[in-house]
């Protein structure tokens, strides 16, 4: 069976794809691969046979420019953007109808695509899109591509050397007719092809003598795994590297999830300019276009905004456009309502904010037990205020700042900068030490007020809370405090311009997205010099599980263990616990804090770090994970991370950590009840990394 024309017409908002078959046969098995995998039913193949003749002025135009002049007037109206790629490339459609939307903003950007410079003679270097990763062309410029080709044939001056590949003839052209090609797409991290050989190729990482297939899976293998999502197109693949970047790419998606995919042509355009030697002179560019850039920077502002509620709303809170919510977020304006009356009273120890969301009815039961519980006016000690910040909730104790959109998991950064960034402006001297605390967080208000008056002093620049690390793109460590973040005064007081600093790069440079804790950390530290500090013992700030594990010899008569046990008494927090547990947790800590009372116990000292204890950690082990379930998650399975068949006696090494080991998860009938379907090992080797819970162990 030969290849012919597939056209498949279904509704398709955004963009249209057009695929050039090669002259040659033996395509099919490259169909085949794009049509399982990436390609949907607005995704067209143009098969060079039949295609109808394109002459002006006796000049026969080539087999590209002939296929594209056939097409034009078939790709369904509704199309804003026509994407041509080549047979051999895999497109990540998700990624560029995501970014192409954006492009409603700047209606004059309608030539994109990842540059290479064509030089001749003494003429001007000319930017032109590379075929091999892509060429995009908008519905407006495409109706009027016929005329321009024309047009720049018989006016002359059109050297026919031009018109031997489509992406030179295409790109001269429409320079001719003073159209600019934007560059959308960062070579080193989201697009992957060979540039021509006939061509100066763009700087980037897609000179080297690797396949794209090889340097895909280099630069996102292994510990960076989780950011295979975020490439856009590569090109240059075998069909069974088609397949296998699909699987991996899925795989990806599914493993990590809220991964923010911001290139680092996007966060950091003044490091990543790329540099090239035309005609003996240096000359610099941004890896992306200015005005695309900016365009990006509006619609994220702008899908804030739509967010925000109904236009009454924001008018109420004098939100009037999107960069009206963006001036709110750098430079917040005091807010109203009961809450902001009590923190302006002043003089408190500690005041404790937990932002909260209504994205599911899971969320509003975490929010209403923590309001019922440890957040409770009733139950909280002397110096100690609870807020809950959200914008949209009617309760006494609801701080609702006027810029307070919920955007989604991914986009927290947004909210909590803005929350520290309003609190440095308007309450830095209401309180000595500010807490923020997640939802599905069981904290200790007592234990915590102990702990900051006896070891911490409010007028020092203090970051607290339970550490962990990253490393940074540079190769920089950088611990930050998550879950819980404590700061004190004389933090709040210097941090207003540092944080007013980094809520603007937030916005410009990151577009909202990415790890709060990470970016609250990366603020202080670069703005400020400020290091985040322990606020106690590991064992103080824990897990859920491990809480159980410390607790389990605390067996009441019906063998029963509590989720606190007595250690709870003096720990400091511990995440993640939900609606349920945060209750249980809560009248257990009420019952050892009485008994604590009647006894006149001692104080919470410092504890020295429990040691490692063997028998404690198998307890912790068997009590939380044994025989469960949860020992796989998603693609974790007993056949991708035990079967000996594949892997030895030991396991797929890549599925281990310290709580996921192959004596807990591969021995015995009961690891092997939970194995998911049977993977073969026919794709490279990468990190697997456990996501789904936090254990401070």
């Amino acid at each position: 069976m030969k290849v012919t024309d597939l056209i498949l017409l279904v509704r398709c908002d955004q963009i249209c794809v057009l695929v050039e078959l090669p002259a040659w046969d033996g395509a099919q098995k490259l169909v085949r691969a794009a049509r399982m995998s990436w390609a949907n039913n607005m995704t067209f193949f143009a098969s060079p046979r039949n295609v109808g003749p394109w002459n002006v002025d006796g000049l026969a135009f080539p087999i590209s420019l002939r296929i594209l002049h056939d097409w034009i007037p078939r790709i369904p109206r509704k199309c804003s953007w026509l994407l041509h790629v080549p047979l051999h490339a895999y497109v990540n459609l998700a990624n560029v109808e995501e970014r192409l939307r954006c492009l409603s903003f700047a209606p004059n950007i309608a030539y994109l695509g990842t540059p290479k410079l064509v030089a001749s003679g003494n003429d001007p270097v000319i930017r032109v899109a590379d075929s091999a990763a892509g060429i995009i062309l908008r519905r407006h410029l495409l109706d009027k591509l016929i005329f321009y080709m024309e047009s720049c044939v018989t006016a002359g001056g059109f050297s026919n050397a031009f018109l031997e590949e489509l992406d030179v003839a295409l790109g001269i052209c429409l320079w001719i007719h003073g159209i600019e090609m934007h560059s959308w797409l960062d070579p080193a991290e989201e697009v992957f092809y060979r540039p021509g050989s006939n061509v100066i190729p763009y700087p980037g990482a897609n000179s080297d003598q690797d396949s794209p297939f090889q340097r895909v899976n280099a630069h996102h293998g292994g510990n960076s795994f989780g950011t295979l999502q975020c490439v856009f197109i590569v090109s240059g693949l075998l069909a069974k590297e088609v397949t296998q970047l699909h699987a991996l790419l899925q795989k990806s998606k599914r493993w990590f999830r809220n991964i923010a995919c911001i290139p680092g042509g996007l966060t950091f355009p003044e490091l990543t300019s790329a540099h090239m030697m035309v005609r003996g002179q240096s000359q610099s560019e941004p890896v992306f276009s200015p005005m695309l850039r900016k365009a990006l920077q509006d619609c994220f502002l702008s899908k804030a905004f739509d967010a925000y509620g109904s236009a009454a709303e924001a008018a109420r809170h004098g939100i009037s456009s999107p960069q009206s919510l963006a001036d709110e977020w750098q430079r917040p304006r005091i807010a109203e309502g009961s809450a902001v009356e009590r923190l302006q009273k002043g003089g408190h120890h500690i005041c404790v904010f937990v932002p909260s969301t209504a994205a599911t009815l899971k969320h509003l039961e975490d929010e209403e037990a923590v309001i019922k519980t440890w957040a409770s006016p009733a139950d909280l000690p002397a110096g100690v205020e609870t807020f809950i910040v959200r914008r949209l909730i009617e309760h006494e104790q609801a701080l609702q700042l006027r810029g307070d959109v919920d955007l989604g998991f991914l986009y927290n950064p947004v909210r909590i900068l803005y929350l520290w960034r309003y609190l440095a402006a308007h309450h830095a001297e209401d309180c000595a030490w500010f807490a923020k605390v997640d939802a599905d967080t069981f904290l200790n208000t007592r234990a915590l007020s102990e702990r900051l008056s006896r070891y911490f002093d409010p007028e020092k620049p203090h970051y607290l809370g339970s550490l962990k690390a990253t490393v940074l793109g540079s190769g920089r460590r950088l611990d930050f405090a998550i879950n819980a973040q404590v700061l004190s005064r004389g933090l709040l007081r210097q941090a207003g311009k540092w944080l007013e600093t980094c809520m603007l790069d937030l916005i410009t440079r990151l577009l909202g997205r990415g790890a709060e804790d990470i970016k609250l950390a990366y603020c202080l530290q670069t703005q400020g010099d400020v290091l985040a500090n322990k606020l106690g013992a590991q064992q103080e700030m824990m897990s859920r599980g491990m809480a159980r594990a410390l607790a389990a010899s605390e067996r009441d008569e019906e063998g029963d263990s509590p989720l606190l046990g007595k250690q709870g008494l003096c720990g400091l927090f511990v995440h993640p616990v939900h609606a349920a547990e945060i209750r249980i947790m809560h009248e257990e800590l009420a019952q050892l804090q009485q008994i604590r009372d009647t006894q006149s116990a001692p104080q919470c000292d410092w504890p020295e770090t429990i040691p490692y204890n063997e028998a404690r950690w198998q307890r912790y082990m068997r009590e939380t994970h044994h025989g469960q379930a949860n020992c796989w998650l998603g693609d974790f399975t007993w056949h991708a991370c035990c079967d000996p068949r594949l892997w030895g006696d030991g396991g797929n090494a890549l599925c281990w950590d310290e709580e996921h080991t192959h004596e807990r998860c591969c021995s015995g009938s009961e690891a092997a009840a939970h194995n998911g379907p049977h993977i073969a090992k026919n794709t490279p080797d990468i990190a697997l990394v456990h996501t789904g819970g936090t254990h401070n162990t």
